[in-house]
């Protein structure tokens, strides 16, 4: 039952208490009328008598009236709206014949003992209507005596209290039903008491919070069980609040006893439940703040373990990051270096297979990474002006020799109304597309990959939201995989035998990412038709006349030879490889071992920039940079660029490079085109401040 269903039924009960009372009134009325009417004169044309008549017929309540043997003699209109008999039907009957069977040995033993007492209030009985329905009726009466004071006849006024009976039956069912909620409820003490403070129920909880059992508490004050003695009389007046308002107190933290005199502190609830004509029970709720405290402070304690295992996880991946990266930055460069000499197609072949298994041991390690900081809420997004042409394009030019390969069509559509330029995080949006491609181009052996944009209707101002579509003609998705393709490491071929390889990565961090950006991913596929990746992302509207709207589309100046160029790197192998990578783009390298020799280095000589790894013994790339930027030390070689070589690839290294006051960042393993195009930007922002000095110079 609901607390608002048992509010309305106790409302109920309390009506029909007021209504009882009324009763008994009207039978001391009746009979004082009955009595003046008794050989009365007349008063104003209507006698006693006619008026007792009236006053009896007209009374809401049933009235009856037996004689010594309870044969009726009279019966008023509300009994016998009641019941459904007509007057004839009942007078001369005994009231017994109109009891249930099983109330007229209630009747014989109560008739007597009425006759004898003179007078009864609130006795019972259940009557059957003419259509055989019951109404239990209590009832209020008085024997009615002659001037000799022998029996005459009786005088009772009965009320259906069927409704009432029916309410207290379902509030004592609810209350049943809280004491069996109660008991089975280990982490709360619960005790149920009189307004006085006797106790009436004490459950389980309560035996274990306070030391005593319910047989030794129950029927003892609750005040000499827990109550300290100065909190007694502030309890009873609490008690007595409840009791004339209805309302339960508001929870309160307490220090109690316990049996054995220790303290106990709990946060203390106390209700009441009242209902009409009954004594009200309180009850009070107790939580042990002891036990709750060490449950949050093993929450705390979980939680600042989970953040230190998370910290140790993210320790372990920048320090894997590093190690794997490092040699593996080596063994590429080496691989590259290898491929530019002399040789035969025999060795040619073997050295582009190492190539391809190295770049694949990249771009798994680069998944795992991403994952983790995704999964970690690290991954720091950027909002930068790109242009959709060449975010598409290097779609074409990383993934149009593959799809040559395989003899498969690479087909690309922008819709004309699409802006040129847009303001989001190019890296991850080329990252999720280029997962998307490389599956359709992996699954996919014959037809072809389309990759499409196109603009959706956005409700913000000064954003877009674009539409990226991949669709391939390849072997499709089962129906009873699409769960899973989304979940990381999983995969929908997942047999020994399967034909393509693969960690099951990229779609979970793509879909990850997009999320991540405030998009969404769909999927739509038939096995042996194909698939159709779709990603809605909403991407922002850069400033009218800003650089990169006003020159979209145009590629970076080609990197020009005879820039001045400072390596550290600590590790043989890969300075080794870059210096000899940088000397075939034309450039001049003189390369170092760790950021002092760096150091010196810039205080000796001249340079356009500085490679700076960032983990290098003696004096690392982040402390060596923060030195550089001293101009009271360096002057104006403070301002020399420095662009970041590093394995680490973790949430915040970029942000924390660029604090150091690096001017920009590369990953290892070296990747040639990602170098030129750092080499480039920076080779542009010395054109750009030259040019600016001259023009200075001019003025």
């Amino acid at each position: 039952m609901s607390q608002k269903a048992v509010q309305r039924e106790k409302g109920q009960l309390r009506d029909l208490e007021g209504e009882l009372r009324a009763a008994r009134d009207l039978v001391a009325r009746l009979e004082a009328e009955l009595e003046a009417a008794s050989g009365a004169p007349a008063v104003g044309g209507q006698s006693d008598e006619e008026r007792f008549r009236q006053l009896f017929e007209e009374a809401p309540l049933g009235y009856q009236s037996l004689d010594a043997d309870g044969n009726f003699l009279a019966v008023n209109q509300a009994w016998l709206e009641t019941l459904g008999y007509s007057r004839e039907e009942v007078l001369g009957r005994n009231f017994g014949d109109f009891l249930a069977d099983e109330w007229g040995d209630h009747f014989k033993e109560n008739f007597p003992r009425f006759k004898a007492l003179g007078e009864i209030l609130g006795v019972e009985f259940e009557l059957v209507r003419k259509d055989g329905t019951r109404v239990l009726a209590a009832f209020n009466g008085k024997i009615g005596r002659d001037a000799d004071g022998r029996f005459k006849q009786t005088h009772c006024i009965f009320h259906d209290i069927t409704e009432r009976r029916r309410v207290e039956q379902a509030v004592r069912q609810n209350e049943e039903r809280f004491r069996t909620l109660f008991a089975g409820i280990s982490s709360v003490a619960v005790q149920g008491y009189r307004p006085d403070g006797t106790v009436r129920y004490w459950n389980a909880a309560s035996e274990k919070f306070y030391g005593y059992s319910a047989e030794e508490a129950v029927g003892r004050n609750i005040c000499d069980l827990v109550l300290p003695a100065h909190l007694h009389e502030a309890f009873r007046a609490d008690v007595r609040r409840m009791v004339e308002t209805g309302q339960p107190l508001p929870s309160a933290e307490l220090v109690l006893r316990r049996k054995d005199g220790a303290e106990v502190e709990v946060l203390s609830s106390h209700a009441i439940v009242a209902v009409p004509g009954c004594e009200p029970e309180l009850f009070c709720l107790d939580v042990d703040l002891a036990a709750r405290k060490r449950a949050e402070e093993a929450m705390l304690s979980a939680k600042a373990q989970a953040e230190e295992a998370s910290r140790a996880k993210s320790e372990f991946l920048a320090n894997m990051s590093h190690e794997i990266r490092t040699p593996l930055n080596g063994l590429l460069g080496m691989m590259h270096l290898l491929k530019g000499t002399a040789l035969d197609g025999e060795q040619r072949q073997y050295v582009d297979m190492a190539i391809r298994s190295s770049d694949r041991l990249t771009e798994l390690l680069s998944d795992i990474l991403d994952l983790s900081r995704v999964e970690a809420g690290r991954m720091e997004l950027v909002r930068e002006e790109f242009t959709l042409q060449g975010l598409i394009g290097s779609i074409v030019e990383t993934f149009g020799p593959l799809g040559s390969e395989k003899r498969l069509s690479l087909g690309i559509g922008i819709e004309p109304d699409l802006p040129p330029v847009l303001l989001g995080d190019e890296v991850r949006i080329r990252q999720v597309l280029f997962n998307l491609v490389g599956n359709a181009m992996k699954f996919t052996e014959q037809g072809g990959v389309v990759v499409e944009a196109c603009g959706l209707p956005s409700p913000c101002p000064g954003e877009v939201r674009v539409l990226f579509t991949v669709r391939d003609s390849g072997i499709g998705i089962p129906d009873d995989k699409l769960g899973i393709i989304f979940t990381g490491f999983m995969q929908a071929d997942t047999g020994k035998s399967r034909r393509h390889q693969g960690a099951g990565l990229g779609l979970t961090i793509s879909k990850r990412l997009v999320e991540l950006m405030g998009g969404t991913m769909a999927v739509e596929t038939e096995q042996g038709v194909g698939s159709a990746f779709y990603v809605s992302l909403p991407l922002g509207l850069p400033e009218a006349g800003s650089g990169a709207a006003a020159s979209a589309g145009a590629p970076l100046s080609e990197l020009r030879p005879g820039l001045r160029i400072l390596l550290a790197e600590d590790e043989r192998m890969n300075r080794l490889f870059a210096t000899r990578l940088l000397e075939k783009l034309g450039q001049e390298v003189t390369a170092v071992e760790n950021g002092r020799e760096a150091l010196q280095a810039l205080r000796a000589d001249d340079f356009d920039l500085v490679l700076m790894d960032v983990q290098m013994p003696e004096l690392d790339g982040l402390e060596a940079t923060r030195a550089l930027r001293d101009r009271t030390a360096f002057g104006p070689k403070a301002d020399i660029p420095v662009i970041a070589v590093t394995a680490h690839a973790m949430a915040g290294d970029r942000e924390e490079f660029l604090a150091a006051g690096m001017t920009d960042y590369i990953a290892k393993p070296i990747d040639s085109a990602q170098l030129v195009h750092a080499l480039c930007r920076v080779q542009a922002s010395l054109d750009a401040g030259r040019a600016a000095d001259g023009r200075e110079r001019d003025s």
